[in-house]
């Protein structure tokens, strides 16, 4: 008996890293995301290892079409994955 449907899993999970996806993409283009990240790691007592770089349209989209095919593949796998323990 199948619980998880691994399609419908995978579309929630392409939904979410999505808009994670184009929320980030407005933090780097309003210049919010230098000041996050940095705010971030100085909460852990860490320094940023990282830069955040300047907009750029195709990088939002290559991103966003990433994002979206990994949260697709993740979720359904997830999904997939527990339908076949829950048979066992």
């Amino acid at each position: 008996m199948n619980i998880f449907n691994p399609n419908k899993a995978g579309l929630i999970g392409a939904a979410v890293c999505g808009v994670c996806s184009i929320v980030w993409s407005i933090l780097v283009m309003a210049g919010v995301a230098r000041g996050l990240m940095n705010w971030m790691f100085k909460t852990k007592f860490m320094i940023n290892p990282f830069q955040v770089t300047d907009f750029s349209w195709s990088g939002a989209l290559i991103g966003l079409v990433m994002a979206v095919i990994c949260g697709y593949i993740v979720f359904g796998v997830i999904a997939w994955l527990a339908n076949l323990a829950r048979q066992q």
